[in-house]
């Protein structure tokens, strides 16, 4: 079986326009709508899209990396590898033990705590950092 390694061209964007694509990504993809969280206020951060506008993700000041979506199967892969080049101390929280644990765990990122959902009856959520060891 080949191998196809995906490479996409991103560029730095305004926190306006991130904020924009993540609320439209929100309102037209139920799984998103689950699993980004829309904040109020980008300015702090360092966004990025895909030249395509189709995938993106944003950095805190912190290194924490939020915002991840792919519109597309197996984009985000690369949208990950372009932010791990860029910020080699990312850190991350996602749902626990589904998709988005596994994704990023194959992406060298491990687990470093686990914490109860604020939400009741809500999914763990599991805290991830690249380069923990």
């Amino acid at each position: 079986m080949q191998t196809i390694l995906l490479t996409l061209a991103f560029n730095k964007v305004s926190p306006v326009l991130f904020r924009q694509t993540i609320e439209e990504i929100r309102q037209a993809h139920p799984f998103f709508n689950d699993n980004l969280e829309l904040k109020s206020d980008y300015s702090s951060h360092e966004c990025w899209l895909s030249q395509d506008g189709n995938c993106g993700f944003a950095v805190a000041p912190d290194c924490e990396l939020l915002n991840v979506f792919s519109r597309f199967t197996g984009q985000g892969t690369a949208t990950v590898n372009f932010a791990k080049g860029k910020y080699p101390w990312l850190h991350l929280n996602c749902y626990a033990d589904g998709f988005l644990q596994g994704f990023y765990q194959n992406l060298g990122f491990e687990p470093v705590r686990y914490e109860q959902n604020w939400e009741e009856g809500g999914p763990r959520v599991v805290f991830m950092q690249l380069n923990a060891k």
